[in-house]
């Protein structure tokens, strides 16, 4: 309540030291994702989801990655308004060849 009443902008870090100091750090320290281990958990059912919270991005590891085990570009496609009908189209094409797609901005 202290920190809450003198310096509000430091409530979130003094919680995350709390908890690391009663719980430890495995609840606070997201776990390291690593693309080979996704990889192999992944099926032509089972996609890799990418959920990007802000400051990171998976883009050029991804790109690096898709070149390494497939020889071939990453196709992209960053949705939006009048996006669905061209997402639907480049699913159906690529998903016959096995070209991977990323789609970006799935919110929208």
């Amino acid at each position: 309540m202290v920190y809450k009443a003198l310096r509000p902008d430091y409530i979130t870090q003094a919680i995350k030291d709390y908890i690391k100091q009663e719980m430890g750090d495995k609840f606070v320290e997201p776990p390291l994702f690593r693309l080979d281990e996704g990889y192999n958990t992944s099926s032509k059912s089972t996609p890799i989801i990418f959920i990007v919270t802000p400051g990171s991005d998976p883009l050029n590891e991804l790109k690096k990655f898709t070149e390494k085990k497939m020889g071939k570009d990453l196709k992209i496609l960053s949705l939006g308004q009048g996006q669905g009908k061209q997402a639907v189209a480049m699913f159906k094409k690529y998903s016959e060849d096995g070209t991977w797609l990323l789609y970006q901005n799935t919110h929208l």
